[in-house]
């Protein structure tokens, strides 16, 4: 059990990765010394502990600014065949989904 953890998790544990950085999670570690099942929870409580340090799982910014280059692109094309409010609409739905966790310090 990694001794500076963000969770409660008994099985969470701490690694480096080939980032040059720590990586936080569970199951099994791969070469690369990244977790089969990652703890964004220990993660950012790593990185708020050690300002400047970037731990493993990232933060799902990269998602988001996906999700919003998916919206910009279906509002900007018209495609047949396809209902864009119902697209939005999941999309809409994913982002308050990755934002509850990021709340939750998932």
């Amino acid at each position: 059990m990694c001794k500076k953890k963000g969770c409660t998790y008994s099985e969470c544990k701490a690694s480096a990765g080939i980032h040059d950085g720590p990586t936080f999670g569970s199951g099994e570690l791969d070469s690369n010394g990244y977790w089969e099942f990652p703890c964004y929870k220990c993660a950012r409580s790593f990185e708020a502990a050690n300002p400047g340090v970037e731990a493993w799982p990232f933060e799902k910014k990269e998602i988001q600014e996906l999700l919003l280059g998916v919206r910009l692109l279906l509002l900007q094309t018209d495609v047949p065949h396809v209902n864009q409010e119902e697209i939005l609409d999941v999309l809409g739905q994913i982002e308050l989904l990755i934002k509850k966790e990021n709340d939750n310090g998932l």
